[in-house]
């Protein structure tokens, strides 16, 4: 079965007050190191802090409108890897709330940002480095790294903050996870 690669925040995960502020427009990123090297990482850093402070960002939001359908049927068609770019430090935190959401029996795999390095790099690098061909984010500035520089098809969940920008071909702006799941699944 082929894999694709889901966003949680804006793409799975409702942001607060249902305002998706954080995507970037940035679309002048250095492209990643050939040889997949990510610069600056340390995969050993989990502070306490760190874990608590990933709870509370995330422990009280709502799963955006359709999820739980959308990811049941995805998981039909496609191994669903959880790729964020949230810390690593809160990965117990995040698969709590995708089992009180009903969400966790659907994932595969979860992929959590190590310190450091941005969010594009980190997709991309984990991308790549698991085969996985396309993946649905919210970010403008993501979808066009990861399309521009490493060939992965990228489906777009339509926000404010992304629209009007020049996407490469393999960027489908999309309204929402179910649109993927239905377009994957026919």
């Amino acid at each position: 079965m082929k894999r694709i690669g889901v966003d949680l925040d804006g793409v799975v995960v409702r942001p607060p007050l249902g305002l998706n502020i954080t995507i970037s427009r940035r679309l002048d990123l250095p492209v990643l190191a050939a040889d997949g090297t990510i610069e600056g990482t340390d995969p050993r850093l989990r502070s306490l802090v760190r874990s608590w402070l990933e709870y509370g960002r995330y422990a009280l939001r709502r799963p955006m409108p359709g999820v739980c359908e959308a990811f049941a049927q995805l998981a039909q068609v496609r191994e669903v890897h959880v790729i964020s770019a949230r810390s690593h430090a809160g990965l117990a935190s995040t698969e709590r709330w995708l089992e009180k959401h009903g969400l966790l029996t659907h994932v595969n795999a979860i992929h959590l940002k190590p310190h450091g390095v941005r969010p594009p790099y980190f997709k991309t690098w984990t991308l790549q480095r698991l085969g996985i061909p396309e993946h649905v984010d919210d970010d403008g500035a993501t979808a066009h790294y990861l399309a521009s520089n490493a060939g992965i098809t990228v489906y777009l969940c339509d926000w404010p903050g992304n629209r009007g920008l020049p996407y490469p071909e393999k960027v489908h702006v999309v309204p929402d996870l179910a649109a993927v799941a239905t377009r994957l699944s026919f």
